[in-house]
């Protein structure tokens, strides 16, 4: 079971690179409906009007096969695991209950991986060293050794 989180971060990293390839840079039409219905690309209300749906779905694409290709290699899991918080939760708002319901398990590894962090355990050792010290940061809880 020492693997348990690891291999649960490598995957959930491969889940995403998996839907930014299917999703968005390998099916554009798909990526091009879903914009139509919901117009997500906020390029042009910063200026850059040069951006249209095609180019902002190449962006939104790579940017979410980069966080996965990051989230398997296990390098600063923490902030990637924040930098993912927001586009999930910014939609939320937009495409309601079904999202929400939809990306749970998500949420869940999120904040599973947010508390473990980069530390690849021998142990459950590593988990319980990551909460008593989240804890006593906080002056919660004392040391859980």
């Amino acid at each position: 079971m020492p693997y348990a989180v690891p291999v649960l971060r490598v995957l959930t990293g491969l889940s995403i690179v998996v839907v930014a390839f299917t999703e968005k840079l390998w099916n554009l039409p798909m990526g091009l409906a879903f914009l139509a219905e919901h117009p997500f690309n906020f390029f042009p209300a910063l200026g850059l009007s040069t951006i249209g749906d095609p180019e902002f779905l190449l962006i939104a694409g790579t940017v979410e096969l980069t966080f996965g290709l990051l989230l398997m290699s296990g390098v600063f899991v923490r902030l990637i695991i924040l930098a993912l918080w927001l586009p999930f939760n910014l939609t939320l708002p937009l495409l309601g209950w079904s999202e929400l319901v939809g990306h749970l398990p998500i949420y869940g590894i999120m904040g599973l991986l947010l508390i473990w962090g980069e530390e690849q355990p021998g142990s459950d050792q590593a988990m319980i060293d990551g909460v008593a010290g989240h804890a006593g940061s906080s002056g919660l809880v004392g040391s859980a050794r």
